[in-house]
């Protein structure tokens, strides 16, 4: 038994929807590899520039406050004594 024209007619009108809609995914696809693309490179420029920045500052920063900021970050020295050093150190520096 074949096909009779109207059922072939059918099936192609379906597999030419099927074929829009891949295509239409593909370009969607496209644009969205793109557009994150875009966000990915605006990143790592964000990044490069907060690197850049903190090595500036970690080589313009004397050695012992360094020190004494990772002591407060790591919770080696409390707040109180913190501020305090940073204090007389800022005094010394005026």
């Amino acid at each position: 038994m074949g096909l009779n024209d109207l059922t072939i007619e059918k099936l192609i009108t379906e597999i030419n929807g099927y074929k829009e809609k891949m295509r239409t995914i593909h370009e969607e696809y496209g644009r969205a590899s793109s557009d994150l693309q875009d966000r990915i490179n605006v990143l790592g420029y964000t990044l490069n520039e907060h690197l850049k920045q903190t090595k500036d500052q970690m080589a313009t920063t004397p050695q012992r406050l360094l020190n004494l900021e990772m002591k407060f970050v790591t919770g080696d020295v409390n707040e109180s004594e913190y501020r305090r050093t940073i204090s007389r150190a800022s005094k010394r520096s005026n």
